[in-house]
C-alpha cells in the first residue's frame, strides 16, 4: 500500500478513543487506521510508506510496552507515541495530594466534614470550635484546593477522600486532627 499521505495507526482497546483519534487525524488530512489490539495491528502488516503508531500503554493481551519490546527486537523503524489515561490519573492524584499536604490538620478536619455533607454548625460542634472559625478554615480549604464550590471540591478530591470523610463521620463526627 503506497501512498503520498502519512498514515497514522491507532491501537487502543477503547472504541471511543479510537473514534476520537480517527476523526482528529482525518481532520488534518492524514490517513488513519484503527485497531482494538496489538494482535489486530500485527495482522495488518506489512507497513508501507510514511507512518507512525499511536499506542495505548494499558490494554488486555499484549500491552503497549510489551509491543514496543517486540518492535525493538524486530528492528522496525516505526515511530510510536504512547497514549494512556493512567498518567492523567497519577498526575491528578499527585496534584491533589500536594494541595492536601498544604492544609493544616484543622483545615483537613473541616474539609472532611464538608465532604461528608456536614453543615458549618455541625462541623463546629464536632470540633468544639466556633462556627466562624469553621468558616475561616473552610474558606482557606477552598482557596488552597483551588476550587470555588463544594461540588468542585468533591470532583477534585474524588470518591476515596469522600469515603474517608464519611467513615470519619460515622466514627464520631470528624477526622482525626493529627
Amino acid at each position: 500500500m503506497t501512498s503520498d499521505r502519512t498514515t497514522v495507526f491507532v491501537v487502543d482497546d477503547h472504541p471511543s478513543v479510537r473514534t476520537s483519534m480517527e476523526r482528529l487525524i482525518r481532520s488534518v488530512g492524514w490517513k488513519v487506521e484503527t485497531f482494538a489490539s496489538t494482535e489486530a495491528f500485527l495482522k495488518r502488516l506489512p507497513l508501507d510508506g510514511t507512518c507512525c503508531l499511536l499506542l495505548d500503554v494499558h490494554m488486555p493481551g499484549t500491552s503497549g510496552t510489551e509491543f514496543l519490546d517486540m518492535v525493538c527486537a524486530r528492528d522496525w523503524n516505526l515511530p510510536i507515541v504512547f497514549l494512556t489515561g493512567q498518567g492523567e490519573r497519577a498526575a491528578r492524584r499527585s496534584s491533589v495530594q500536594s494541595h492536601l499536604d498544604s492544609l493544616s490538620p484543622r483545615e483537613r478536619q473541616v474539609m472532611d466534614g464538608v465532604l461528608s455533607g456536614r453543615l458549618n454548625k455541625q462541623i463546629a460542634g464536632d470540633m468544639e470550635i466556633s462556627e466562624k472559625t469553621v468558616k475561616v478554615h473552610r474558606a482557606r480549604v477552598m482557596e488552597q484546593m483551588g476550587v470555588g464550590s463544594v461540588a468542585e471540591l468533591v470532583g477534585l478530591c474524588g470518591t476515596d477522600i469522600v469515603d474517608r470523610a464519611a467513615s470519619a463521620k460515622r466514627r464520631g463526627g470528624g477526622a482525626e486532627a493529627g
